[in-house]
């Protein structure tokens, strides 16, 4: 994939996520900035991993699903997944939306 500028996400699939009118700018290579990700997935009672920088975490049931930059080796529990385009783009608005306080 070639680099990509802006992603715009319309105000249709905002309210679907939660997310009000956004843009989202990625800075590179689609494909290196999914490849530097990781969705992990993992139980819910344990503490996040001790790898990479924490995008953004949410617990459900019995499990945790967290998005990682940067991942290293996991430990067991774990699994892990290159994400598609919608999770980054998705996780990095609610990670600023929740630093925002919103």
């Amino acid at each position: 994939m070639s680099a990509l500028s802006t992603i715009g996400l319309s105000k249709r699939y905002g309210d679907r996520r939660g997310i009000e009118d956004c843009t989202v700018e990625l800075d590179g290579d689609v494909d290196e900035l999914l490849e530097e990700h990781r969705d992990l997935v993992g139980p819910a009672d344990a503490g996040p991993p001790e790898i990479g920088t924490v995008v953004h975490a949410r617990k459900s049931g019995r499990q945790q699903r967290m998005l990682v930059r940067e991942p290293g080796v996991l430990a067991p529990g774990w699994e892990s997944r290159q994400p598609d385009l919608e999770s980054p783009v998705t996780d990095y608005l609610r990670a600023g939306r929740e630093r925002a306080g919103a």
